[in-house]
């Protein structure tokens, strides 16, 4: 009979610190994994407009099929992008603003060449 109690026991202290376990890791926020930022600099509106979205929308399946798969070490893709209206002074205000605000870890962009030229010295 000893046994049997011992044995009851044993499964209660199992059960409340099973129980103690499951409600402390309830409480503790799951946080997602931060989405690693890329920034595309493309022209979204005047005269490069399709080009540009035709660019935006082929990174973004790139994106998706890459975040399917899992990420990059675990982390998703994230595209911001911004129109540079294919005007350099704009595609260089859109390259600051990803860099420093959006925080971006990658750039791509510059469509128009006058664009990727005024954007280089910022991107290195």
């Amino acid at each position: 009979m000893l046994h049997r109690l011992n044995a009851a026991g044993s499964l209660t202290r199992r059960l409340v610190l099973g129980t103690l376990l499951a409600g402390i890791t309830s409480l503790t926020p799951v946080r997602a994994a931060e989405p690693i930022r890329i920034g595309l600099v493309t022209a979204l509106s005047g005269q490069s407009a399709k080009s540009g979205e035709a660019i935006s929308r082929g990174i973004g399946l790139a994106i998706e099929e890459i975040n399917r798969g899992g990420g990059v070490l675990g982390r998703p893709l994230e595209l911001v992008a911004r129109d540079d209206e294919a005007n350099p002074s704009k595609g260089v205000l859109a390259a600051r603003e990803l860099i420093q605000r959006a925080g971006v870890v990658a750039l791509i962009g510059g469509l128009d060449t006058p664009v990727s030229m005024a954007i280089v010295p910022i991107a290195n």
